[in-house]
């Protein structure tokens, strides 16, 4: 990641600041710059091997994009996008939310509680709903942890 942090850094800057609608244009967009990000990192590993290379905001619309560009909604088609990763960033965030509910209880913070466990509670549905077969996959297993 600290190699990568420039190319991060200029993915992020090109990122819109928020989504209100994850539409064909914006996934297109977005594809486009996960793409490039991929190809100069790809580079970049690439020269410090020695070889040629050939290589959210919002947790709901981070995994849309990965099954957006699968063939069906099976985990496996979709684990085998250049997309995949984008699940298991959605899976991250549940970990953080987890923590942060943990806090949140820990300081009666209950308000902030809910909202947490609601975000939580709708990312799960969805990805039940976008992925076939997750309870199969390592995801679902990650999920159910």
């Amino acid at each position: 990641m600290l190699r990568a942090r420039d190319a991060l850094a200029k993915f992020s800057d090109a990122l819109p600041a928020s989504i209100r609608k994850f539409d064909d244009p914006q996934v297109t967009k977005i594809s486009g710059l996960l793409d490039a990000f991929r190809e100069e990192t790809s580079r970049r590993a690439a020269l410090r091997a020695g070889v040629g290379g050939d290589t959210a905001q919002d947790s709901l619309a981070i995994d849309r994009l990965a099954t957006k560009a699968a063939p069906s909604k099976n985990a496996a088609d979709i684990a085998a996008t250049p997309y995949a990763i984008t699940v298991s960033m959605v899976l991250d965030r549940m970990d953080d939310n987890r923590s942060a509910l943990r806090v949140s209880l820990r300081n009666e913070r209950i308000l902030v509680a809910k909202s947490i466990l609601t975000e939580m509670y709708d990312t799960e549905y969805a990805l039940q709903v976008r992925i076939d077969r997750l309870d199969e996959a390592d995801w679902g297993k990650r999920l159910q942890n």
